[in-house]
Formats: C-alpha cells, sequence, structure tokens
C-alpha cells in the first residue's frame, strides 16, 4: 500500500505535490523496509525523506529531528555507531531549535544517543544521556521507556564491573516496569530477571542466581 501511496504522489503534477507529504510517505515506506531488516535500502528512504523536510521554507526543526532520528535507528540496528551519534546528536540539536520542550521526546532522543554511545565504548557520555533520559522521561510518566533506560544503565555498570549499581539499575527497572500496571508476564520483565542473574553468577552466588 505504501508503495502504491510513492507511486500515486509521483503521478501528481508539480503544483500539487508537497515536500512535507512526500517525506511522510518516503518515511513509512522506509519503517516497513526497516522492520524487515533491510537497513541498506531503509537508510535510502529514510535519507531521501531527511533531504525533502530540509527543504522546507520556513524550516520544520520537528521533521527534521525525526527523520533524523529514523536514520539514528538505522545505523545504530546496522552496526554503524559512529553515523548513528552523528544522526542522534543531529535530531537533538534540530529538537532544540524547534523550541519544543516535550519532556519525553527529548527523554528518546537522550536515551538512544546514550546507546550509540555505548556501543562506542564512550561510557562517560553514555552515561550522561542515560541520567538525562531519566529525568526528562520521569518528568512526564513514561515509565515504560523509564524501564528501558534503566536496564541500559544496568546493562554499562556490569560492562564496568560495577555489579552493585548493576543490580540496583535491574531493579529500578523492575519497579519502573510495572509502576503503570505494566504486567509481569512480559518479555521486559523476564529481562530484568535474567539479567538480576547473570549479575548474581558474576559475583559468584550461583545459588542466588538460580
Amino acid at each position: 500500500m505504501t508503495k502504491l501511496a510513492i507511486d500515486a504522489y509521483d503521478s501528481l503534477d508539480k503544483d500539487s505535490q508537497d515536500l512535507y507529504l512526500h517525506g511522510l510517505i518516503l518515511n513509512q515506506y522506509a519503517f516497513l523496509l526497516f522492520i524487515q531488516s533491510r537497513y541498506d535500502l531503509a537508510e535510502n528512504y529514510f535519507k531521501g525523506a531527511y533531504d525533502l523536510h530540509l527543504q522546507i521554507d520556513p524550516p520544520d526543526h520537528r521533521a527534521v529531528a525525526w527523520r533524523s532520528y529514523n536514520m539514528g535507528i538505522t545505523t545504530c540496528s546496522a552496526g554503524r555507531f559512529d553515523d548513528a551519534v552523528y544522526w542522534y546528536s543531529a535530531a537533538y540539536d534540530a529538537w532544540q531549535r524547534s523550541g519544543d520542550d516535550t519532556q519525553s521526546c527529548i527523554g528518546y532522543l537522550k536515551m538512544s544517543l546514550g546507546q550509540a554511545y555505548f556501543y562506542q565504548g564512550r561510557f562517560r557520555e553514555a552515561q550522561r544521556c542515560y541520567d538525562d533520559a531519566v529525568e526528562q522521561l520521569k518528568g512526564c510518566n513514561e515509565w515504560g521507556w523509564v524501564a528501558f533506560t534503566y536496564l541500559a544503565q544496568g546493562n554499562l555498570h556490569r560492562e564496568l564491573s560495577q555489579l552493585e549499581a548493576a543490580e540496583s539499575k535491574y531493579k529500578a527497572a523492575q519497579a519502573a516496569w510495572t509502576a503503570n500496571d505494566q504486567t509481569k508476564m512480559h518479555n521486559f520483565y523476564a529481562s530484568c530477571l535474567f539479567k538480576l542473574g547473570c549479575v548474581k553468577m558474576d559475583q559468584g552466588d550461583y545459588k542466588a542466581a538460580k
């Protein structure tokens, strides 16, 4: 259906075409490719959407921010973490220029940038981003994302062999997940339990790990 939308748009006369709409159509098609793990093709369409929205006059900084964010998630998923940092940083900068102070959006951007820093091994920058993300996300009761960020912090501490801190963050992730009536019968909650077991194994407490 999205491919049909692209073809329908291309059939319009020039006076009827709109940069914002064209970018949204390309962006939607890119997401379909992305969820199929076809990252090279997805990136081409996300970049096309980005280039179109960059041309909007007056500038639509919010649109540019989200198109940059999509480039970030694609390059990060493809294992190109330097590119991911570039695009996530560009997304955050564009969002700042928009003047929109929506806490959830700032939190998503910061958390994602932190993940890219983590994969680069830039743990100090990752921790700063995670801390900023938690504060923003708590402020708007985005408890699911708070939980994801705590889990990421736990992974960072475990990577640095800070096992007590890692355990604390994994437990915080569990608590945040259930704070808004999220079910314990979910993969994320199971992931927290698994990570806690890994910490116990790291500590040599095999009985507790069971």
